[in-house]
């Protein structure tokens, strides 16, 4: 990994923007009922679950005295680091196409409808692969510019819709019942594995890490549940008709000054999800080159554009192919490995050899 120093506030700040913009990008799903006023507390059941799932991380964290995870398991067992590297090039990968395939669908259906927008796709990852050359210290620099235009588009949104709200809307909680309720509301939250990434740059994180994480889950749970509490308000049932039930409500509302916001508001959340990609790919391309450590340094980068490229273009042909990328078991699986089973794997390794020394 990059040995660039950041801080924990412009670390975070990247995260803080790829979550919201996850939320912003949240397509309807009949899993997931957006329309009643469960879905208010479902951030929530999210923040819960971030501080249970978070646990391993920090356990590794304290274990390996800050290292990142490639680093400190590679000094205890080198195939199993590159296993563990392979893993985050697989299932981070995965994440990239749903992110690509989400903005592809947002762009062709909210956007520009009835367009095929596959040149600009195609262009945002050339620009994320670019801005992947770059190193992490950069992106978390440029996060905290990003995270001030989040705060002012969510804030004009959630303002503007306000008036909107219909107290009709407002309809007693688990109607569904308990356990509906909570299947739902996990599903929801593993729609954000964001917290994956801190593992992979504790080395260039310097600061109080787990006081910036619980900032974090603060501020993004209280931004996830104002966006909520907006949106069945504002849209009840009728969000569940909506592709983007989030984007939804910028249409809605009234913004005297700006007539159309909505448009303000798309290219916010596309220089967000540059960012995001960005991320993402570097990420990749790291963990490619810790298991090729010979390899030219932009090889991985370049690389992770072009295959990535050719699997969106395959992608957007098909509405099946889209939901089969986006689908809630991969969406599921990929939360549970990276969130949960390879830190906590990582972190069995550690105290494995931690005891292996203490008994020599």
């Amino acid at each position: 990994m990059i040995q660039t120093r950041i801080t924990t506030f412009q670390f975070y700040s990247l995260l803080y923007i790829c979550s919201v913009v996850a939320a912003f990008m949240f397509v309807s799903t009949t899993l997931i009922d957006l329309g009643t006023t469960d879905a208010v507390l479902f951030p929530t059941v999210f923040g819960i679950l971030s501080l249970i799932t978070i646990i391993p991380t920090f356990a590794f964290c304290k274990k390996s005295k800050g290292e990142s995870v490639l680093i400190a398991t590679r000094k205890r067992n080198k195939l199993f680091s590159d296993i563990i590297a392979f893993s985050y090039i697989v299932l981070v990968f995965i994440l990239l196409l749903r992110t690509l395939a989400r903005l592809d669908l947002f762009v062709s259906s909210e956007v520009f409808p009835e367009n095929t927008m596959t040149f600009l796709i195609v262009s945002i990852v050339i620009v994320s692969v670019f801005l992947s050359l770059l190193d992490i210290g950069a992106l978390s620099r440029a996060s905290t510019i990003f995270l001030v235009m989040v705060i002012l588009s969510v804030s004009v949104v959630v303002t503007s819709a306000f008036s909107n709200v219909e107290t009709v809307n407002i309809v007693p909680l688990f109607m569904n019942g308990e356990t509906e309720f909570i299947k739902q509301a996990l599903s929801y939250s593993v729609f954000f594995p964001e917290s994956a990434c801190l593992i992979l740059f504790l080395s260039n994180i310097k600061g109080n890490i787990k006081k910036g994480y619980y900032l974090y889950i603060l501020l993004l749970v209280l931004s996830l549940t104002i966006v909520s509490f907006t949106v069945v308000g504002a849209l009840g049932e009728f969000s569940n008709t909506q592709l983007f039930p989030a984007f939804a409500i910028s249409s809605v509302g009234e913004f005297r000054v700006l007539e159309r916001f909505e448009s303000i508001q798309s290219s916010v959340w596309t220089v967000c999800i540059i960012a995001k990609t960005t991320l993402q790919i570097m990420i990749i391309s790291n963990c490619i080159r810790h298991l090729f450590p010979k390899i030219k340094w932009w090889t991985p980068n370049v690389l992770t554009g072009i295959v990535a490229t050719a699997f969106i273009i395959y992608i957007s042909q098909g509405v099946t192919r889209f939901s089969f990328v986006s689908s809630q078991i991969w969406v599921t699986v990929t939360y549970i490995l990276l969130v949960v089973v390879l830190p906590l794997v990582s972190l069995l390794l550690m105290l494995k050899k931690k005891r292996g020394e203490n008994l020599a």
